[in-house]
């Protein structure tokens, strides 16, 4: 089954051209006086179906982007690759987001272990300066107090000397 038809219509006049299509907001049509503005009017009008009057400049815009779109194309792409490639680093930035929270935490963790060692430390210190305190009341020793007598020394093998154990 064939689609309708959109009744487009042309017409040359005198003085320019007249554009009429299907649809169009404006009863008697667009005017035109020249061929090119004709074609401006027929790519606004029929090619991007654009029903109401437009003014010139934003008329001209429009045909600007047309002539344009080369180049517009190659900054959408432009556009598409620098959105794929903020994704990526979104990603990259989690990522490391995550594994900076990571270290911080084991950075707390270590910083509280060595807490935790200074305060068993001052308990060290304490235990270590009792002991100290204690030393005072150990007594050096002495040969006398050994039981250990003059005559003993003088039996005393030589270090050169071999000591029987019988």
């Amino acid at each position: 089954m064939a689609e309708k038809l959109q009744m487009i219509k042309v017409d040359t006049l005198a003085n320019g051209y007249s554009l009429k299509y299907e649809g169009m907001t404006q009863k008697n049509g667009f005017f035109y006086f020249t061929p090119s503005k004709l074609l401006e009017g027929f790519m606004l009008h029929i090619g991007l179906e654009v029903t109401q009057q437009l003014n010139p400049e934003l008329m001209q815009d429009f045909i600007v982007a047309a002539i344009n779109w080369k180049e517009n194309e190659k900054c959408v792409k432009e556009i598409e690759r620098l959105t794929t490639a903020m994704k990526v680093l979104e990603v990259k930035r989690v990522s490391l987001a995550k594994r900076l929270i990571t270290e911080r935490n084991r950075h707390i963790a270590l910083y509280n272990t060595i807490g935790t060692m200074l305060k068993e430390s001052d308990n060290l210190k304490k235990d270590l300066t009792k002991l100290l305190k204690d030393r005072t009341k150990v007594k050096p020793m002495t040969m006398h107090g050994l039981g250990i007598t003059a005559d003993d020394l003088n039996n005393e093998p030589d270090d050169d000397e071999e000591v029987d154990d019988d």
